[in-house]
């Protein structure tokens, strides 16, 4: 009876500790495994936060860009049509004084005035 007893006994502790073991081993894996997930989490939140900030930086140097081409192209349109009403109300105003005025004045002849400069 002793024999038997004994034999339970110790087939008892074995299964005890086996069990013991094998919790143990699954608390510590559970939480390395926990652990990665988590900083590998942290690591993909970084990554998508970094992405972001990228992605609206550069939509916003885009959208500056686009602005200031824009901007120039209205500057350009705006300077176009500032001469022409200039050029308009001058020929208007040439015409209400009776001024004969030629379109484009004459370029100076500086050969010319060197000439003179040189018979002196």
């Amino acid at each position: 009876i002793q024999k038997i007893y004994r034999g339970w006994l110790a087939t008892d502790e074995a299964i005890t500790r086996m069990f013991c073991i094998v919790r143990i081993q699954s608390v510590v894996r559970g939480y390395n495994v926990r652990k990665l997930s988590t900083s590998s989490a942290y690591e993909r939140n970084i990554q998508n936060i970094a992405a972001t900030i990228i992605q609206a930086q550069w939509r916003s140097f885009a959208c500056e860009m686009k602005f200031l081409r824009a901007y120039e192209d209205i500057l350009l349109v705006q300077s176009v049509v500032r001469g022409w009403i200039t050029r308009k109300l001058i020929h208007s105003w040439l015409q209400s004084h009776h001024v004969n005025a030629p379109r484009r004045l004459p370029t100076p002849n500086i050969s010319a005035g060197r000439e003179r400069l040189h018979k002196r």
